[in-house]
């Protein structure tokens, strides 16, 4: 199970600050893993996104969601993004390089410039493809974990 994968991590056990995404469509759920963080006391941070520029803030785990501007529910954004140890990255496809193929809009790799923090590739393990195309700006992850392994990419 990829949550099980994700949460024995020892970065995820160390981890103080996390963020997770709400899951929509076929991608893999989070929602065992925010209960884990919450339960072990961690802060837990939802991506927010601001408008059709590509960028992307943290809203606090525990607000009150609604609904955003692509279908995913989110917390109100915060002003200024905290430190944060770890983040969870959903994706289309990843690759053993720790490439990861997006939605096209770039959110996530404008973020992780902006961010210092541990980034992991949540998704099954047919969403694994042999290479990832990438282009400059893309941003490789530290980790992928599958629902049958944890690839250890060094991104």
């Amino acid at each position: 199970m990829a949550s099980m994968h994700l949460t024995s991590l020892p970065e995820w056990k160390s981890a103080r600050s996390v963020v997770l995404y709400s899951a929509v469509g076929s991608e893999l759920s989070t929602e065992l893993i925010i209960q884990n963080a919450v339960d072990s006391g961690k802060e837990v941070y939802l991506p927010v996104t601001l408008d059709d520029s590509g960028m992307m803030t943290l809203g606090k785990y525990g607000s009150s969601l609604t609904e955003g501007r692509f279908g995913i529910f989110e917390p109100a954004p915060l002003t200024d993004i905290p430190e944060i140890d770890l983040i969870v990255v959903p994706a289309v496809a990843f690759d053993r390089n720790g490439h990861r193929l997006g939605q096209g809009k770039g959110y996530y790799d404008r973020f992780l410039a902006r961010i210092a923090a541990l980034s992991i590739g949540f998704g099954y393990a047919s969403q694994l493809a042999d290479t990832i195309p990438t282009e400059p700006h893309d941003h490789s992850l530290d980790i992928v974990v599958t629902d049958q392994e944890v690839i250890r990419c060094g991104g």
